[in-house]
């Protein structure tokens, strides 16, 4: 079996924006996304999978590349 895993490179502000953009239950205190990205640790193949992709978001639009884990450790 493989296993692939797709990081997705959010900025903080871009998802602060998003979040304060919707209501009710679905909106999270910002101190959410803070916590969060404090604990995020990106994917590696040392963990087991056989294939890893790095999403870039746009506005309205999603890009993947193939993995590289010099760069995305940088980015």
């Amino acid at each position: 079996a493989e296993i692939a895993g797709y990081y997705f490179a959010s900025q903080l502000q871009q998802c602060l924006a998003r979040n304060r953009a919707r209501t009710g239950k679905a909106r999270v205190p910002d101190i959410a996304l803070f916590a969060t990205l404090k604990k995020l640790v990106r994917p590696s193949y040392a963990e087991g999978f056989t294939k890893l992709f790095y999403v870039h978001t746009g506005e309205q639009s999603f890009e993947v590349r193939d993995w590289d884990e010099e760069i995305s450790a940088a980015e």
